[in-house]
């Protein structure tokens, strides 16, 4: 709950009003290369949606993609906060299966000719430029999809595509409080109800899969996902439904019966994803080829994965450097001894460091969540970082009692078809069975230092921010479909920005690099192990003694490598992008950051200038943002 590149001049030197004159005047005149200043509700409004996305062909295409999506995906349609189809459940039967690939095709055929019509006449508008940026992403979203779902068939060989649909069913119901509980209880029956047909259609559609085809990691993600699923809807999902059993009786049983029902239903889907572990050969491992193609499609970028693990790799050791000149300027203030001579271990020390000021329990570790929420919020309004919806729609707890594992948590934001709804942000924490020191190592984890950084990431002026401005963006297609690299370097932009700016002291700073460590290791990972055949005993070696991350972490790398390429690979490329980014930005401001000017030393004019830029067009590709620059000008 899930990019952008060059400047963000880019709508800025579209978008706002000129120093001596009318909004009127300056449209009038066709001077928008001097607009600057406008804020997103502000910019949609003065230059009208439509010049966003919000009219055209490629808008109306897309409408009539998402119409059939959101009634082809009922699960993703509710989380979208699209609640017309509440009450049904996927059904992915090889009748409907091909309708839906024979639409899908049929817009993407129909694509270019929608965006060339909207930019007749008209190429250098930025009218046309939101259209091109738009059908780029439709595009890319239509293309992926068939690859995943038609060309390699993931109905009939992913049973974690199934498993996927029916933990996702519910969830939002139980925990986005935005209609009436005893309503959304209700579609939760209605859902609960139709898990065992879906669990039917699964078996009889993967019984026909190829075992050649099949990854005996997917089939035992999906045996263990449907045990735990039948777990909380046999034993805990009464008390997630939180209903007053003195006032709702005859739905609490009605609850309890699917419930039941449904659980069954994934007992017997668990038992036989576990036989097709057994019979399953296929490798996780992408190859070569099909990582590249699902690279350029997930990505957008065309740099090769070859070209990327290069610059990663080089990245590497320039942030080990840079982390090591901030453990020797801060040293003497953190340690008594005297710093290693190696600079591995002058960094890895300094990290070690980070997990000494840590939360002793979960009731303390939610305190200092929801103060630094507040905190971070009066910081972005009080330096007039970038424009903020107000009020503040963000809820900040512990993860749902009923959420089974452990650190189990998540953002679940608003939806772009209920942009006014809460923001849910819920917190990882560690389950009771955890001994003190589990405990102890689960905090040291999520320590106060590594929390402060990472609350600008998430929510302000991060994704919360990021997320709740694309909601109410003109365009859909960019609300639902928006470029996964600027999505994540938007968020690791947000940590520099804010501790450029004075967010945090020199402890949450080293765990941002850190984090920027972690983020280029992932990558490094991501295209070795797809790749070069990079296997468990490698990676956990890179990622200790390499990267300078902890072992749990480490361990788990290849696996969700294996289960969610080439994703890990967005928050280094994102990162890296937005970065140039604003770098170009500043430089073309007149402050070159070659010239010894720092990023602290920024205005803050000039620091909403670019943050409220990105805002208003969305969540575009990386490389659309050089052409919108200079759309209109």
């Amino acid at each position: 709950m899930p990019g952008w590149t060059k400047c963000a001049a880019l709508i800025i030197s579209c978008l706002a009003v000129a120093c001596s004159g009318s909004v009127e005047d300056a449209q009038t005149d066709g001077d928008t290369a001097e607009m600057r200043g406008l804020r997103p509700q502000q910019a949609w409004t003065t230059l009208g949606p439509e010049q966003f996305g919000g009219a055209g062909a490629v808008k109306d295409l897309g409408d009539r993609y998402l119409e059939a999506y959101l009634r082809f995906f009922p699960s993703r349609a509710t989380a979208s906060g699209f609640y017309d189809h509440d009450g049904q459940l996927e059904d992915f039967s090889a009748e409907r299966l091909e309708s839906w690939f024979s639409h899908a095709s049929a817009v993407l055929s129909e694509l270019p000719s929608a965006a060339s019509s909207d930019c007749e006449g008209q190429d250098e508008t930025l009218a046309c430029k939101s259209s091109q940026v738009d059908a780029e992403l439709l595009r890319r979203e239509i293309e992926l999809h068939l690859l995943d779902w038609q060309e390699r068939n993931a109905p009939r060989q992913k049973p974690t595509l199934w498993t996927g649909v029916a933990s996702s069913s519910t969830v939002y119901f139980l925990v986005r409080a935005d209609r009436p509980l005893e309503q959304r209880v209700g579609f939760v029956i209605d859902r609960l109800r139709l898990i065992p047909g879906l669990m039917a259609q699964a078996t009889e559609t993967l019984a026909l899969g190829d075992p050649a085809a099949m990854s005996a990691l997917d089939c035992g993600f999906a045996a263990g996902q449907a045990r735990s699923l039948a777990g909380f809807y046999r034993e805990r999902l009464i008390d997630a439904a939180a209903l007053p059993q003195d006032q709702h009786l005859e739905l609490l049983k009605d609850l309890e019966t699917a419930g039941t029902a449904a659980a069954q239903a994934l007992d017997g889907f668990a038992e036989f994803a576990a036989g097709l572990e057994g019979k399953a050969t296929g490798s996780p491992v992408l190859g070569a080829d099909l990582y590249a193609r699902r690279f350029a499609l997930y990505t957008g970028l065309s740099a090769t994965p070859a070209e990327v693990l290069a610059s990663a790799e080089e990245a590497l050791e320039q942030q080990l450097d840079e982390a090591d000149r901030h453990a020797m300027a801060i040293w003497k203030s953190h340690f008594d001894q005297e710093p290693p001579t190696d600079r591995r271990e002058r960094v890895r020390a300094l990290f070690l460091a980070l997990g000494d000021d840590r939360a002793a329990s979960v009731e303390e570790f939610v305190v200092d969540y929801r103060t630094l929420v507040e905190n971070a919020e009066a910081f972005v309004k009080e330096h007039d970082i970038v424009s903020t919806p107000d009020p503040l729609t963000l809820i900040t707890d512990r993860s749902p009692a009923f959420f089974s594992g452990a650190a189990v948590g998540g953002v679940y934001s608003a939806g772009p078809y209920s942009p006014e709804s809460d923001t849910l942000l819920f917190l990882p924490t560690p389950p009771p069975s955890f001994d003190a020191d589990q405990q102890a190592s689960f905090f040291r984890d999520f320590n106060h230092h590594f929390n402060v950084m990472i609350t600008p990431h998430e929510l302000m002026p991060g994704h919360y921010l990021q997320l709740k401005w694309a909601a109410q963006h003109p365009s859909k297609i960019r609300a639902m479909f928006g470029d996964s690299v600027t999505i994540e370097g938007w968020g690791t932009y947000a940590e520099r920005l804010m501790l450029d700016l004075g967010w945090g002291d020199e402890l949450a700073y080293a765990a941002h690099l850190k984090k920027r460590l972690e983020n280029t290791a992932r990558t490094i990972v991501d295209i070795r192990v797809h790749t070069l055949g990079m296997e468990q005993d490698e990676v956990e070696r890179f990622v200790v003694e390499e990267a300078l991350q902890e072992e749990q972490f480490a361990r788990n790398m290849r696996r969700r490598t294996l289960t969610t390429a080439p994703q890990l690979v967005t928050y280094f490329l994102g990162s890296r992008e937005i970065e140039r980014a604003y770098d170009e930005f500043l430089t073309e401001r007149g402050m070159n950051l070659e010239d010894g000017v720092s990023r602290s030393d920024v205005d803050l004019a000039t620091v909403r200038e670019f943050t409220d830029g990105v805002m208003v067009m969305g969540p575009v590709p990386l490389a659309w943002w050089r052409d919108l620059l200079g759309a209109g000008s």
